[in-house]
């Protein structure tokens, strides 16, 4: 049997079964979104049990329009709407998940993340499998070296720091938020 001969036959193989009820042939399907990044530090705390770690979700609120507005106090407004309007949408699969699963968990909408405390590797797995989530990742943790004392100050002040924190008053417009204290 020639090539030629072959194709047709197989062509109207495929026709006739196409015909039949019940009988459906392979359609194209979309790409299927892949996982998350679950970085590798993760894993390793997860496999040693329970564990704390973020997950970072992939849309980010378009701020740009912010910049043409000159109003300080609508410009601020305008910024804690929009990043809080994406992370409320974007963050929803993640939170209904760890409700669902009794998980602690905390949301963060100016990074657009959520904390999940006490997770196992099967919840990093499932989150990291939800739509929208881009990682999965431990805390950073910062340290900063306090500068030498400046003279007559005892080595614990917060001028050790070197950023005047002590002038930022909370009680007052310079929006200090007890960083003196803290």
């Amino acid at each position: 049997m020639n090539f030629r001969k072959l194709f047709n036959l197989l062509f109207a193989a495929l026709f006739v079964l196409s015909l039949l009820p019940g009988v459906a042939l392979a359609q194209p399907q979309p790409a299927a979104q892949p996982a998350a990044t679950i970085e590798s530090d993760v894993l390793t705390a997860l496999a040693e049990g329970p564990a704390g770690f973020f997950v970072d979700m992939a849309d980010r609120a378009d701020l740009s329009q912010a910049y043409d507005i000159e109003d300080w106090d609508a410009r601020g407004w305008y910024v804690y709407n929009a990043l809080k309007a994406v992370a409320d949408r974007s963050q929803l699969p993640v939170i209904e998940y760890a409700k669902d699963n009794d998980l602690a968990y905390r949301s963060f909408f100016g990074s657009n993340t959520v904390y999940i405390e006490g997770g196992m590797l099967q919840d990093a797995l499932m989150l990291a499998s939800l739509p929208g989530v881009a990682r999965l990742h431990m805390g950073e943790d910062m340290y900063i070296e306090p500068q030498d004392a400046p003279a007559g100050e005892p080595d614990d002040s917060t001028d050790a720091y070197g950023w005047n924190l002590d002038t930022l008053d909370p009680a007052s417009s310079l929006y200090g938020m007890q960083a003196a204290q803290v």
